[in-house]
């Protein structure tokens, strides 16, 4: 996904301010998200039900944050899902398209209004 880099500014700002920490987070904005950006996360439960689960892992904990520390913890909250690795796509997936479907469907409503 492409971050404008004041999302990032504000973040990080917000996040010394009042000490909250993300762990996998993403803009709400579809203007941020490519087409295939957007196809692909529409898709992502069954890529992820046929990803072999370790290596998911890897992936996973490695593409959601940048230092070390936080590679750690997306690991250890994915490892809460080693014995049920279909839940985690089930969720991930959801997640995915609440992402894609909210935003169209505020900007559906918004432009009723």
């Amino acid at each position: 996904m492409h971050y404008p880099d004041h999302l990032r500014i504000i973040t990080v700002c917000l996040a010394w301010q009042n000490g909250f920490i993300s762990i996998d987070s993403a803009p709400l904005q579809k203007s941020y998200m490519t087409a295939m950006e957007i196809w692909l996360l529409e898709r992502a439960e069954p890529l992820y039900k046929i990803y072999p689960w370790k290596a998911l892992l890897r992936a996973g904990s490695r593409g959601c944050a940048e230092t070390e520390y936080g590679q750690n913890l997306m690991q250890k909250m994915m490892m809460s899902y080693d014995s049920d690795p279909k839940e985690y796509a089930r969720l991930a997936g959801f997640g995915y398209r609440m992402l894609v479907i909210i935003p169209i469907r505020i900007s559906r409503m918004k432009s009723t209004d």
